[in-house]
């Protein structure tokens, strides 16, 4: 177990976020918010010629990618459910 409650799952390119049986959406948004922002900085500081900025921008989209991915799966399934 992670911290926070938090699973990371190790891959050789990044750590997957993934929280256990958490369905507040909420939550997911924010912590969305938290990890972009976070990309927003790396970024910022890649452009100016910061190379390890760089690495770590690339690193933190990974995951971003993952949370966003995790948060349509997510909201397709409350959307099915909600039909029903």
């Amino acid at each position: 177990m992670g911290v926070g409650g938090v699973l990371w799952v190790s891959f050789p390119v990044l750590s997957l976020w993934r929280k256990p049986n958490n369905n507040n959406m909420s939550q997911e948004i924010e912590q969305i918010t938290k990890e972009f922002s976070a990309f927003l900085v790396e970024a910022m500081k890649a452009m100016d010629g910061n190379k390890a900025a760089g690495v770590r921008a690339r690193k933190q989209s990974l995951i971003v990618d993952v949370m966003m991915y995790e948060f349509r799966r997510k909201s397709l399934e409350r959307e099915r459910e909600a039909k029903k």
